[in-house]
């Protein structure tokens, strides 16, 4: 009921902000990515039918206002942790991953602005642990691809938040171990082996762990 609330709450805002919301009646209520994001969060913590979608929604919803002018606000790193929060909750690992590709697209086309949200590491290896326990059969390319492309985003942009750790490689490994594709050990293998070679160029947060090893 809390995260139903809220979110009536929103749409109130939303609607009087669009019908003029900046008159001296009504004072500046424009919702802001806190509003859109609490509302957000409150959905993936529920145990509701349907919440992640109701999630989803509200995401889609600031993206649509933001692009029509109403809103200025626009996601930031908080609300995509939220959202892939709520999917992956809910067992909707490929929307999941698609939330984290908007993301890393809307960072890659406008990198220089200041509230572009960044794509990190917490989000990726919650992607990447999903598709471990998701028992797919792809499980293990779809995490590793994840992988590589946050080490392409790091080498390109630099952003601290990028750099893969330990948490991100284990995952990947971990995706492979519990894939049913066929080569599946020698892939995990190979994985390791680039944790390994990532700590030995320097990367300090991949040092290779037990839980890497025994994945």
């Amino acid at each position: 009921k809390g995260s139903l609330r809220a979110e009536e709450i929103l749409r109130r805002m939303i609607e009087l902000h669009v019908a003029g919301g900046d008159d001296d009646d009504n004072g500046d209520i424009e919702p802001t990515v806190v509003s859109f994001t609490t509302v957000i969060n409150g959905w993936a913590k529920s145990s509701e039918d349907g919440s992640a979608l109701r999630a989803l929604k509200i995401f889609r919803l600031m993206d649509d206002l933001r692009k029509s002018g109403d809103i200025t606000a626009r996601p930031n790193a908080f609300t995509y942790s939220a959202l892939i929060d709520a999917l992956v909750r809910s067992g909707d690992v490929r929307r999941a991953q698609d939330i984290f590709d908007h993301m890393a697209e809307n960072y890659a086309a406008d990198p220089g602005c200041p509230d572009a949200a960044i794509p990190n590491t917490i989000q990726l290896t919650q992607v990447a642990s999903a598709w471990a326990k998701s028992g797919h059969r792809a499980a293990g390319d779809k995490a590793e691809a994840l992988l590589i492309r946050l080490e392409g985003l790091y080498e390109e942009y630099g952003e601290e938040e990028m750099r893969p750790n330990a948490l991100t490689y284990t995952a990947a490994v971990n995706a492979w171990a519990k894939s049913r594709s066929f080569g599946k050990a020698v892939r995990a293998a190979k994985v390791l082996q680039r944790m390994k070679r990532a700590h030995e160029s320097g990367n300090g947060a991949a040092a290779p762990n037990v839980s890497a090893y025994t994945a």
